[in-house]
């Protein structure tokens, strides 16, 4: 299954040195972050076997 990888764009203002990453591999959670504006869908990470 697609993990996928967002970027705090929040932090990395405050720090470009501490850039923050947020995963999941949820879908809906995925819907929610995406329509925040203070973090870019960088897409998928990596895959993962299901829990």
């Amino acid at each position: 299954m697609p993990v996928f990888r967002f970027t705090n764009l929040a932090r990395e203002r405050e720090n470009p040195q501490n850039i923050t990453h947020f995963f999941t591999a949820d879908p809906n959670q995925r819907r929610l972050v995406q329509q925040r504006s203070d973090f870019r869908d960088e897409g998928v990470a990596f895959y993962a076997l299901p829990a």
